[in-house]
């Protein structure tokens, strides 16, 4: 390559970039403008409200269509937010009832197996309390039972008790 060439390549890149470069900072400025207008405080009507510079210039009965437009979306954002607040009742009222059945559920199942088995209980008892096993024989306690002490005298079991205990292990009769 010759110097000729490149002082022409050099020249044709520099010129593309500086057209790139003015171009983004028109851009930058109308993106910048834009932004501006759009930050501009809007103009406030005898209410209170903003509105834009349009509207100002707006003719009586445009502004009479404003004001009724105004004020339906005003009730549709009231309406909005009752029906959301219905909305978020009626889940919690739903979850409420689901716990409750939850509760009830359990305390069903619950009373049914007590009921089952008071049935069972019953019908065992009807059909078979004549044929359980009957004790034939009692349980009594002697006293003859002897030990070697820690002493060497020999004792019996009555006479490591006290005396409260000792009525409790003489045999009844009435058995």
């Amino acid at each position: 390559m010759n110097l000729r060439t490149i002082g022409m390549a050099y020249k044709a890149a520099s010129l593309l970039y500086g057209r790139y470069r003015d171009m983004n900072d028109e851009q930058q400025r109308d993106v910048y403008e834009a932004m501006r207008a759009l930050a501009r405080p809007a103009s406030v009507n005898e209410k209170g409200e903003p509105f834009d510079v349009a509207r100002l210039q707006a003719g009586e009965l445009t502004r009479v269509a404003h004001d009724r437009l105004d004020a339906r979306r005003a009730e549709f954002r009231q309406a909005q937010l009752e029906k959301e607040a219905k909305k978020a009742a009626a889940k919690l009222d739903k979850k409420a009832g689901k716990a409750g059945k939850a509760k009830r559920k359990k305390g069903g199942t619950v009373r049914k197996l007590g009921l089952l088995a008071g049935i069972a209980g019953a019908v065992w008892y009807f059909f078979f309390r004549d044929t359980a096993p009957k004790p034939t024989t009692s349980v009594r306690v002697t006293t003859s039972d002897t030990y070697k002490g820690p002493l060497g005298e020999e004792m019996t079991s009555l006479d490591t008790l006290a005396d409260d205990q000792r009525a409790g292990t003489q045999p009844r009769d009435n058995m």
